[in-house]
């Protein structure tokens, strides 16, 4: 299946899932329960569902296939403030492409994710550090 970077971003920003909760507290005496439904919408609700549950990393993209995050390069507070995620994406006929979403991270607002969206490839880097003697 071929489809571009901008039909991707658009899917993504389409994505809509809800989650149902519910929890149980006493309140004078009385056992009380609060539900409702958490949704979660575009790439921020993706990645706010990666955060809750880290083991989950596949998510239906209607249209182009399957997203499964790859590598998270999210440094939070106190650790700068670029921030990208890795993520491959399998389509319906079994081919797989990679790309890079990148955002910030601000301490009062949490992570925005309107920086670039654009497909990437895997390469080796041999790099040199310098280690304290």
């Amino acid at each position: 299946m071929t489809y571009s970077t901008d039909a991707l971003r658009w899917a993504i920003d389409e994505f809509d899932e809800s989650e149902p909760w519910s929890y149980e507290y006493t309140y004078g005496g009385e056992t009380r329960i609060r539900s409702g439904v958490d949704t979660f919408r575009g790439f921020s609700g993706i990645l706010e569902l990666h955060l809750n549950d880290e083991e989950r990393k596949k998510y239906d993209i209607p249209g182009i296939g399957t997203m499964k995050i790859v590598e998270d390069e999210r440094n939070g507070e106190g650790g700068g403030d670029y921030a990208a995620i890795i993520f491959e994406i399998v389509a319906e006929d079994g081919s797989t492409r990679l790309f890079k979403k990148e955002g910030y991270y601000a301490s009062y607002d949490g992570y925005t994710w309107d920086g670039d969206l654009y497909e990437v490839r895997p390469a080796s880097k041999l790099i040199t550090v310098y280690e304290r003697v």
